[in-house]
């Protein structure tokens, strides 16, 4: 990490590999997945590393949700909801005979998360994880890029398209 305005490094962590890096709405903490899947906090201001529960099976994407109340994380076969600070798992829901967990997105107000997989967006309420919707995205092969904004979740194909439950491709 960086002081841009000095160009100097203030502290480095090491051992992570996930596929999210999220700073918290006050930008004092980033979410990241290290090399073993499991979540840590990285305190800006201390410059400390916080572990959090781990998450059985490990998790690959682990995003702020509820204004930085919760991380919602991602794994191969579900979805976990740790509860901040404690860092504690409050909620989890298991993708059984899902198409293959290709990412998550937090609605703009984060009250809600939607799992992308191969095939369909399923949109979940927080933070107690009941399904809202699952629809078929149109992305014939996603490449697991995705957003939440106004008009709802849009899906990133291979095709270089963005895809919408219920409405035409777009570039």
């Amino acid at each position: 990490v960086y002081d841009i305005g000095r160009w100097e490094r203030i502290t480095n962590w090491q051992g992570f590999g996930g596929e999210s890096l999220e700073y918290n709405p006050t930008g004092d903490k980033i979410a990241a997945v290290d090399t073993l899947g499991q979540i840590k906090l990285l305190d800006m201001v201390n410059h400390e590393q916080i572990d959090l529960e781990m998450v059985p099976g490990g998790v690959r994407v682990a995003r702020f949700a509820g204004d930085g109340q919760y991380i919602v994380a991602m794994g191969q076969g579900g979805i976990a909801l740790l509860s901040l600070p404690e860092g504690r798992i409050i909620k989890s829901f298991t993708a059984r005979s899902s198409s293959g967990m290709k990412n998550i997105v937090v609605s703009p107000s984060g009250d809600k998360v939607a799992a992308i997989t191969e095939r369909s967006v399923h949109t979940f309420s927080l933070p107690d994880l009941e399904i809202i919707s699952s629809d078929r995205h149109g992305a014939e092969e996603p490449s697991g890029a995705a957003f939440w904004d106004h008009r709802g979740v849009a899906v990133g194909g291979e095709d270089g398209l963005l895809h919408r439950p219920g409405a035409r491709q777009s570039l």
